[in-house]
Order: C-alpha cells, then structure tokens, then sequence
C-alpha cells in the first residue's frame, strides 16, 4: 500500500518540487498542505493525483487533523513571510507536536544552521529552523534535517544583476570571490524522495544539499558563455554595503553571505548526487533554464 506523505509548502519552491517528485512514485501519496485549496497551483497539484487539504502551521488543530494517517512529513517554515523568528520557531513546534502525536514515521524537514553558535552573529532565518531541529530532537522525533544551499533560482528574484551603465550585468552579491554551494531547489525534490525511501540510512542526520561550489567569477563566467551577447561580472558589493540596503531583511541576509564565507557550512555534493544522480551543476542549470534567464534579464534596465 501506498504511503501518505504530508507535503508543507506544496504551493512553493522546495514543498512544489517534493510534492511533484512524490506524486512520480507509485510507493507513495501526496498530501499537498496549503492555506489556500483554491490557488491554481493547489488545483493543479490536485489534477496531478494529490490530495489537497487546509492546513495553516499557526492553527496546530488543522495540522493535527490533515497528519491523521500518515506515514511521512515534509516540513518547510517561511520566515521570510513575516519575518519573524519566533513566530517561525512557533510553527515548527507545532508542524513537530502534530507528527508526534499523528505517530508519523519519518519527517523531512528543511532546516538550516545556527549562524549564531557557529559564527558569532545571529542569522535570524537560519537560528530559528536549527531551534525547530533542537526541538524535533527533543520531543523523540524521527525526522532528517535537510539543509539546502543557496538556490539558482535566486538569480531570477532577489539575487538579480544590476546592468551597468557599460552595459555589462553585475552580480552584486557579497562574498569576494569565495566559492558558495548552490542547489536548484526547483529540482530538488528527487533527492527528498531518496530520504523517505531510505529512512534507516536518514533518521538522525544532517543532510547538506548542494549542486556545485563555485566562485561568483566562475558564476558569471557560465552566464557571459550561455547568455551571449550579455556580458557578466563579478560586482563590488561588500556585506556591509549588503546590510545597508533598503529592504526588510537585508541586515539578515549579510550576515548568511559572510556565513557562507566562513567554512562553517557544511553542504554534500557527493551525497546530493547519490540521492539525485541529476542533479544539475550551475553550468547545467543555466544551459537548461537560458531563455527564461535571457527574458528575465533583458528587462533589466
């Protein structure tokens, strides 16, 4: 029989890309979790074969009844919703005691390192999902901690070049020229369905999910070689400067950049292959996603 799998954030990036990789896997159901069952994505899920349900992780009574019968959890929290670490620790407690007290067999959960322990200052995205981790150990949990990299994806969004007034796009992300791990977190859901399929090799540990470790010069090489005529350089940005920009969160994310830095993250691109053999290196990626990234930045004034 086919096992339930609870998916949180089903309409997302990370939960989209597990609920699709589940629903490609006869030894399993997808539970699609949402606040809204009447988005187009919950729909669509929905036509692909999931059950979608109503689950809001800061009502723990719908979580609660949704993880009646299930066999697994994967668990994803959104600081940057609200951007607030303790409400965000709050869901994980929740999304935690409803699997406990449902007996769910296995929870993936998408966590990240204390940046405060390890690196001398608080990282507020990252301190709150290890405080869930902490947690979920805590209450005898058996759940896999799944760490994800810096997504590709980024560069479409909030990591977008600046175009120069010389007409070359700046990646003004501030980390030197020290290499980063990045994962497309689109894709990733294959590797999660790897964890489920091998609890015993999984419950307990601390997965880092990466698809390549490059420079930001080695990154903007790739685009100059796949995006031509548009020409990529490494920007000027320091984490100070980071910081200081005019957006919500800014000071947070400068911090995660100088962490990125530090030696302290620990991320497996051996083991990310293991789990998804296809998994795409940045070159790869870019080759495969050109011309949304040549629309995308082409409207870049």
């Amino acid at each position: 029989m086919a096992k339930v799998v609870a998916v949180f954030g089903a309409t997302g990036m990370q939960g989209g890309s597990v609920a699709r990789a589940l629903l490609k896997n006869s030894n399993y159901k997808v539970r699609a979790m949402t606040r809204n069952p009447d988005s187009s994505k919950a729909r669509k899920l929905n036509k692909s074969g999931a059950e979608v349900v109503k689950a809001d992780l800061d009502d723990k009574s719908s979580i609660d009844a949704a993880l009646t019968g299930c066999y697994g959890v994967f668990g994803v929290t959104n600081y940057w919703e609200y951007l607030d670490k303790s409400r965000e620790i709050q869901q994980g407690r929740n999304l935690a005691d409803a699997a406990k007290n449902a007996g769910v067999k296995h929870v993936v959960f998408s966590g990240l390192e204390n940046v405060k322990l390890l690196f001398g200052k608080s990282c507020q995205h990252f301190d709150g999902k290890w405080e869930i981790e902490e947690y979920m150990a805590e209450i005898g949990l058996p759940y896999t901690s799944v760490r994800y990299s810096e997504y590709m994806e980024n560069i479409l969004g909030d990591l977008k070049p600046i175009k120069g007034p010389d007409g070359v796009y700046y990646l003004d992300i501030p980390v030197g020229d020290h290499p980063i791990h990045s994962i497309s977190a689109g894709e990733a859901g294959v590797a999660i369905v790897s964890v489920f399929d091998n609890p015993s090799d999984y419950i307990g540990k601390k997965i880092g999910l990466s698809g390549d470790l490059s420079t930001l010069t080695e990154t903007a090489e790739v685009l100059t070689r796949h995006l031509s005529p548009l020409q990529f350089k490494p920007g000027n940005m320091t984490s100070e400067q980071f910081a200081s920009l005019d957006f919500p969160g800014a000071a947070d994310l400068a911090v995660m950049f100088e962490f990125y830095q530090s030696g302290k993250m620990v991320r497996d691109i051996e083991l990310t292959r293991k789990l998804d053999p296809n998994t795409k290196t940045w070159e790869q990626w870019v080759v495969a996603n050109r011309d949304q990234l040549m629309a995308t930045f082409k409207r870049i004034k």
